[in-house]
């Protein structure tokens, strides 16, 4: 005797994923480490901007090496 049959309410309704408290404290302190890699990378783009215009109407000069992507 087989047990392939089941339920329609067991099909359609998956079972909720439970985590620890350990797993929901790394995926908070990741996702809060993405989020400040990401207003790093803003504000890093906004100083570029911002010297690339100053270096455009003769406000800025580049120090050796400097790039400006």
């Amino acid at each position: 005797m087989s047990t392939t049959t089941s339920s329609a309410s067991e099909m359609t309704s998956p079972k909720p994923v439970y985590k620890s408290w350990a797993l929901m404290a790394y995926e908070a302190d990741e996702e809060e480490r993405l989020q400040k890699e990401e207003e790093e990378r803003e504000k890093f783009r906004k100083i570029v901007e911002e010297r690339k215009y100053l270096l455009s109407i003769g406000e800025y000069e580049l120090e050796d090496g400097e790039i400006l992507e």
